[in-house]
């Protein structure tokens, strides 16, 4: 086994090597393939369609937006599902016919942890993408970047070298910043994302708090370098023509629906949830006739347990994963919408609340401030609790129940129309053609 490992280093380490090779301009790759006059996006990406995930939303409206206005699109990404199912169907009729797609493959290599640099979703991987052969036009390729995984931020670094074309990094999370495990900031990482971050001519992020923390952790950024582009939500998801056979629980006036949609993780904190709302219906007694919660989406198993042996499992209905328009269904059949909102999320508006508010549900929010206050304040859409108040808690379902049809709010409108996917791509795509205009 010591063997192969120092074996697979090596080989490792000869990848690399020529990967910085080749990035360093000494064997620049020559522009070929594309028409001068034609505009060319190459972005990167690890999940996209037929993959079904969170992060595939975003980067699949850039794609269609610029499909749609003329330019040559390249996606490179990682492996596609061994299975796909209706969810990643829907997804994958959304790409435009002519959009070019590189799928990596995962490495065979297992390099040493110890011996070779790491970063966030495999140094291999990232090599990987740098090593994709892509045809480029002098002066109108782009590279866009856009994470987590950060691989494809060190890819994008060593192909936009390689290529000579302008970097954008579109961060969907945070990078070392970020407060949750699924990203990982190791030394290497810190230092990686520094050289990216000198190199990109632009930075992309999702919300002013994530501009704040760029510029107070990496205060060599200038704030002319970062450009805030939203996430937003897709209407037609929500649109719909037909009648539903079954009534909505809106309309029974008696019932109070709250449905969580999404996965049920450790995450939301649930002992400290399940004791509050316990203790909420304890101080209105009444709603434990009235209410009933559902969760529908992937479970883990032990945050379910907690919830089934808890005092108002009797009120609770558990529903598995299905699909989006079966959960667009769901939210506009619920009485209101919940949204944990922990403190580690203050600097995040997460994908579900841009879903949840086009619902037309009134939300409720478990945690108090950061973006999603702001956001649930400025689109009138619903009730904020502060974590571990019972009080504030049974205060805000009392007022839940009274709360007649919001959905077509001036305020929620408005917010709704600024967020939309279509006019947020459009935005950045106006952005990007202003890098081309600079760099010609």
């Amino acid at each position: 086994m010591m063997i192969d490992a120092v074996t697979s280093t090596l080989a490792s380490y000869l990848l690399y090597f020529k990967a910085l090779v080749k990035s360093s301009g000494v064997f620049r790759q020559a522009p070929n393939q594309i028409p001068a006059a034609e505009k060319h996006l190459l972005l990167i990406t690890w999940a996209f369609p037929p993959v079904v995930s969170g992060g595939v939303y975003r980067p699949l409206s850039f794609v269609r937006a610029a499909a749609m206005n003329g330019w040559k699109v390249t996606v490179i990404c990682g492996p596609g599902p061994a299975k796909t199912d209706a969810a990643g169907q829907y997804l994958a009729q959304q790409i435009p016919a002519n959009v070019s797609i590189h799928r990596i493959a995962l490495p065979e290599r297992r390099p040493s942890h110890n011996w070779f640099p790491r970063v966030d979703g495999g140094l291999l991987n990232a090599l990987s993408i740098a090593n994709i052969a892509v045809p480029a036009t002098r002066g109108k390729t782009i590279v866009m970047a856009s994470g987590p995984p950060f691989c494809s931020f060190v890819g994008g670094w060593l192909l936009s070298r390689r290529l000579g074309a302008p970097l954008v990094l579109d961060y969907r999370d945070e990078w070392t910043q970020c407060p949750f495990e699924f990203v990982t900031a190791t030394g290497h990482d810190r230092t990686w994302e520094k050289r990216c971050l000198r190199a990109a001519a632009t930075v992309l992020v999702t919300t002013q708090s994530f501009t704040h923390q760029i510029e107070e952790s990496f205060p060599f950024v200038p704030e002319e370098k970062i450009k805030l582009i939203p996430n937003g939500y897709e209407p037609s998801d929500f649109a719909t023509d037909e009648v539903d056979s079954v009534p909505s629980s809106k309309a029974q006036d008696s019932l109070l629906t709250i449905s969580y949609l999404g996965y049920l993780a450790e995450h939301i904190d649930p002992d400290e949830f399940i004791n509050t709302f316990e203790q909420a219906l304890e101080l209105e007694p009444s709603l434990q006739a009235r209410l009933r919660l559902r969760f529908v989406g992937k479970r883990n198993p032990i945050v379910e347990d907690k919830f089934r042996a808890s005092r108002m499992a009797e009120l609770i209905q558990f529903t598995d994963q299905v699909s989006k328009q079966d959960a667009a269904r769901i939210m506009r059949e619920s009485s209101a919408v919940l949204l944990f909102n922990p403190p580690r999320l203050s600097r995040y508006l997460p994908g579900k609340l841009f879903d949840y508010v086009a619902s037309g549900a009134s939300l409720l929010v478990y945690g108090s401030g950061g973006e999603v206050q702001k956001a649930i304040a400025r689109s009138s859409t619903g009730e904020v609790v502060t974590a571990g108040d019972p009080q504030a808690l049974a205060q805000a379902l009392v007022r839940l129940l009274a709360t007649e049809d919001s959905s077509h709010n001036p305020d929620r409108q408005k917010w709704l129309h600024a967020h939309e996917r279509g006019r947020i791509a459009e935005t950045m795509l106006a952005h990007l053609e202003t890098i081309l205009d600079q760099k010609g």
